[in-house]
């Protein structure tokens, strides 16, 4: 039988993490984010202004309580939203070098969520586990290792100790913290696997083979492997068995633990070589580092070369040296890490972190405040993960309240789940111009008939989930918007006028057996006639922050689309033109 000793060694080797690991999630994160910022930037125009496909009219009709939490509604103008790009890249660029990481990975969040909130329609399940990590790494010593922090604090400990290194912080890591963390990566291994327990796809080893057969989707390696049947099975049956060996995540330790983390790690990488997820695959790598062991982060740091490691100290040296100091480094309540706080249950930073004798009774206050926060909040998130997907799998039913503006089953981890989505699907544009030319208005598309590659018809990742969500029933607005958009891009950008835009959306079935049947649906109209159904009336009931920042040129979206099957036309064949990219 277990001592007591024994078995809380047990319990931190499985629930601890190392100090290494959270500086790997803390880079890693930083740079997906810098990533998604360039990403998003590309597309400002169209994504994020009131000139674009969503307008801030149109995402308080869509979104009407996110819709209001975002710094990039304040102003539908371009240079606004280069200006909030820039501050989230501040910010991630500061969490990435960890200095004053909490305060850092914080601020990062908050902008992140703002970024997000402003168009959630070019959003995947990537970007929902970004905010999510983001959020746990807020309440983890991120900062502990691999930072300006961590230096600034080396450094005050050898003056502090005449010379003498002092007492170094423990390795691994282990709090409510690292639980919740641990729990939420496992939350979306867990779910995706019991649903994709119930398709008859995945079970039968098909699933793989629908999922390259989309086009839309497939990328680089992946266009070679469509169509390699046994490769795609035996890859089907291979995914399964690791998302049941899950628990082993946790349960595991040691080597077995590594090879059961790296093997998810190689999946993911595969995926990005094969598959347009955008964000998702390096999102799930960051939330698996974590549970890599100690003697990985040994290996990987004798690996590295030391005149690497050299360089980048120097850097932070550079930066620390141009950074102003703080007057007690030990103080890390709310920028950098208190290494004090790595067991289980520990109570948040430590005391003299917390009331230097410098410190002013209200600032001895608000630290004492936020010693308290950070002790009770992982506790509550911890809980309200649980308590969401939950309700998300149907084990516990929430208040209708709690589901008016997200239904937690609508947000589940269910990527390809339980039977991936077998659909392949293009966009065809035509415009018609005052004068009476056809043009092409989208990438080369005019022609209704298949593409030699339908990903390319897509000019990024953001483009193909905006227009997936095109597709559907409640969608007769947006429709209407995006058609208006090419109208006024073209305008823009030519001296003609465009007079109509005719979008067809062509969708092929995928089938292993045979060729899938192909459906069209069109929508567009009179580019005049679009901007009257887009801004014909004011919202009923405008919110405080549409009234301080309603755009001048356009009104609320609350009159029914003017779109119909009836005005819809099939177009005529046109003349090959210069293919339009979207921009």
């Amino acid at each position: 039988m277990l001592s007591l000793q024994q078995f809380r060694a047990a319990l931190r080797a499985r629930l601890g993490v190392d100090e290494r690991a959270l500086a790997a999630v803390r880079v890693l994160l930083a740079t997906v984010v810098l990533v998604d910022v360039v990403l998003a930037a590309a597309d400002a125009r169209a994504f994020y202004t009131d000139a674009g496909v969503l307008p801030r009219d149109l995402l308080l009709v869509e979104f009407p309580v996110r819709g209001q939490f975002t710094l990039h509604a304040l102003s539908g103008a371009p240079w606004w939203q280069y200006v909030a790009f820039a501050l989230v890249a501040l910010a991630a660029v500061a969490m990435l070098v960890g200095y004053r990481s909490r305060l850092a990975t914080a601020v990062t969040l908050g902008l992140v969520l703002s970024m997000q909130f402003r168009n959630p329609f070019v959003l995947n399940s990537g970007h929902s586990l970004l905010r999510r990590l983001l959020l746990w790494s807020v309440l983890l010593p991120v900062g502990a290792r691999w930072s300006v922090d961590a230096k600034r604090r080396a450094s005050a400990d050898r003056d502090g100790a005449d010379g003498d290194a002092g007492s170094v912080a423990p390795d691994l890591v282990t709090s409510v913290a690292t639980v919740g963390v641990f729990v939420q990566v496992l939350v979306v291994y867990g779910m995706n696997a019991v649903l994709k327990s119930r398709g008859r796809a995945w079970q039968s080893g098909e699933a793989a083979e629908l999922v390259f057969g989309m086009d839309a989707i497939t990328v680089f390696l992946g266009d070679a492997l469509a169509g390699q049947s046994v490769l795609l099975e035996l890859g089907t049956h291979a995914w399964v068995l690791l998302l049941y060996a899950t628990p082993l995540l946790v349960l595991a330790t040691g080597r077995l633990r590594a090879l059961v983390a790296g093997a998810f790690v190689a999946a993911h990488l595969s995926m990005a070589a094969t598959l347009s997820l955008g964000v998702f695959p390096f999102v799930s790598i960051a939330g698996l580092l974590v549970f890599l062991p100690p003697f990985v982060w040994d290996r990987l740091e004798r690996v590295v070369d030391p005149h690497v490691t050299a360089r980048v100290e120097g850097a932070v040296t550079v930066l620390e040296r141009a950074t102003p100091s703080d007057d007690d480094p030990s103080d890390h309540t709310f920028g950098g890490d208190d290494p004090s706080d790595h067991t289980f249950g520990g109570d948040g930073p430590s005391d003299d972190a917390l009331s230097g004798d410098a410190a002013s009774a209200p600032l001895a206050r608000l630290r004492s405040a936020g010693r308290t926060a950070y002790r009770v909040l992982p506790v509550v998130v911890l809980a309200a993960v649980l308590v969401w997907n939950a309700a998300g799998f149907g084990l516990l039913a929430l208040p209708a309240a709690a589901t008016e503006t997200v239904d937690p089953t609508e947000h589940r981890w269910d990527m390809f789940a339980p039977n991936p989505l077998s659909t392949d699907a293009w966009y065809a544009t035509v415009g018609t111009t005052t004068g009476g030319d056809r043009v092409d208005l989208y990438a080369g598309t005019a022609s209704r008939g298949p593409p030699a590659d339908v990903d390319a018809t897509y000019p990024s990742q953001k483009w193909y989930l905006y227009l997936r969500n095109l597709r559907g029933g409640d969608v007769d607005e947006r429709r209407d918007r995006f058609a208006q958009y090419l109208c006024d891009r073209w305008n823009r950008r030519h001296a003609s006028t465009l007079a109509t835009v005719n979008v067809t959306l062509v969708t092929e079935d995928v089938r292993l057996d045979d060729d899938g049947e192909i459906a069209r649906e069109s929508f567009g109209g009179r580019c005049t006639d679009l901007m009257t159904a887009t801004t014909r009336t004011a919202l009923a009931r405008p919110s405080s922050l549409e009234a301080l920042t309603r755009p001048s040129s356009l009104e609320a979206l609350t009159r029914p689309s003017s779109t119909s099957a009836a005005r819809a036309r099939e177009p005529k064949p046109i003349s090959p033109v210069v293919p339009e990219r979207l921009a």
